[in-house]
């Protein structure tokens, strides 16, 4: 599987836990165990692990973390954007994700 990151993480390591984060669910299709926290998957489910998975953007604000992205699976691609609520603004413990896909 080839991972493009945005590469604009750099200086925040709250966005790069997000971006990470992203990938992680992403190449899973939100099949790993979530430890708890609550995963909502709207939209179109990867029968496949994917070919490739790139991150356009990672941002997070207070208990917010989001990104979007491409992932690759044989010659279909599918827009992602993910939504990520953390527990409290240190981003310590994630409590729930919600994932959009489409193509």
């Amino acid at each position: 599987m080839n991972i493009i990151k945005s590469g604009a993480c750099k200086n925040s390591s709250k966005n790069a836990f997000v971006e990470d984060f992203t990938i992680r669910i992403l190449a899973a299709s939100g099949q790993e165990d979530q430890e708890g926290m609550t995963l909502h998957w709207y939209g179109e489910v990867f029968e496949k692990e994917p070919d490739e998975i790139r991150i356009l953007h990672a941002i997070s604000h207070g208990k917010i973390g989001a990104a979007n992205g491409e992932v690759q699976i044989g010659k279909i691609i599918y827009n992602a954007a993910v939504i990520i609520e953390f527990e409290n603004t240190k981003a310590t413990r994630v409590s729930a994700i919600k994932l959009y896909v489409t193509h």
